[in-house]
């Protein structure tokens, strides 16, 4: 094909027609990688410090289907447990135990719940099913509030200053939010 052809179909091979076709398609893939990396595409469970906005750990759902909360009482000074389940995006508090009633205890009966029985010394309360799309915990000074799953804790003090309320939330989050928060999770194991 002629050149005087080629260049009227819009076929031209050398010059500045190719360089700006080849600058149009790194622009494309450029804004396309950029979609990808804000846009929320992966569900995670989350917790953010209510007080700055930001996402402070985050990490696979299903490795959080089922986790408790532990702490010391502020009032009666003694050890809490309260045992979450996860079901889709829905945080699901399915019991609690601690050692004595006092402020803020669940009671039997309270959201459905069955009679309380002693577990290993401590008052439990079974059945609660209590639904959250989130839930908040402030960050104690003594009660040294841990989120535990299998063998691990995690501090709130690590994630957190005292007195800083922290959201509990299954939500989708970008990769780079993944990315900013994977170094926080660093942090935390050392």
């Amino acid at each position: 094909m002629p050149f005087a052809i080629r260049r009227k179909a819009g076929l031209e091979t050398s010059g500045p027609a190719i360089y700006m076709r080849i600058k149009a398609i790194y622009l494309i893939i450029s804004i396309l990688l950029i979609a990808l990396l804000v846009t929320p595409l992966l569900q995670r469970f989350t917790i953010t410090d209510r007080k700055s906005g930001s996402i402070v750990f985050q990490d696979n759902v299903e490795k959080y289907k089922d986790f408790y909360i532990s702490f010391t009482h502020s009032v009666n000074k003694t050890p809490v447990n309260e045992y979450y389940s996860i079901s889709e995006d829905k945080l699901i508090l399915e019991k609690a135990s601690f050692s004595s009633y006092g402020a803020g205890m669940p009671e039997a009966g309270e959201y459905g719940s069955g009679a309380p029985s002693i577990v290993d010394g401590m008052v439990q309360i079974n059945n609660i099913h209590k639904v959250f799309k989130n839930f908040t915990y402030i960050s104690g000074t003594y009660a040294n509030h841990s989120l535990n799953i299998d063998d691990n804790k995690i501090f709130f003090s690590k994630l957190v200053k005292p007195q800083t309320p922290v959201t509990f939330e299954v939500k989708r989050i970008s990769i780079i939010t993944i990315m900013r928060s994977y170094w926080i999770k660093n942090k935390i194991n050392d």
